[in-house]
């Protein structure tokens, strides 16, 4: 009886074994014909958002600049000229990145061209400030 459910559970492993191998060849060798990883045609005269976005193998939903920066990075890493890369998509993959830079719309946005807003501090007239001075000198403890 023991050595029957045992073989069961054999054969039932092997099974997924032999499935999650199947699928791991098919999507290595791509036998199913579907190009996914490939956008067809070439690059706009004028880049534009979408354009950049797919540069960088990133996703329009949930961009922020850390993975911005994080896909520059590794792309530049892979492509740069100086390590044997292209210089052509070295200088694409600069454009997208400099373009998404500029884009105020992504979360945390920060650059060096534009400083951060700041609330504005309203400074008080002469009477206000001799007031608050009053205030401050009837509340301060004499020494």
């Amino acid at each position: 009886m023991a050595s029957a459910i045992l073989l069961g559970i054999g054969i039932a492993a092997s099974a997924a074994v032999g499935k999650i191998g199947i699928d791991a060849f098919k999507k290595y060798r791509n036998i199913n014909g579907s190009v996914k990883n490939f956008v067809k045609g070439g690059f706009e005269p004028k880049m534009s958002r979408t354009e950049a976005i797919q540069i960088l193998s990133l996703n329009s939903r949930g961009l922020t600049r850390q993975k911005v920066k994080t896909a520059h990075r590794r792309l530049m890493l892979a492509n740069h000229p100086d390590r044997g890369g292209s210089a052509y998509v070295a200088s694409k993959v600069n454009e997208a990145k400099g373009l998404l830079d500029a884009d105020r719309s992504i979360r945390g946005f920060s650059s060096w061209a534009i400083p951060p807003s700041r609330p504005v501090q309203k400074i008080p007239s002469v009477l206000e400030a001799v007031e608050s001075m009053k205030q401050y000198s009837l509340n301060c403890p004499r020494q």
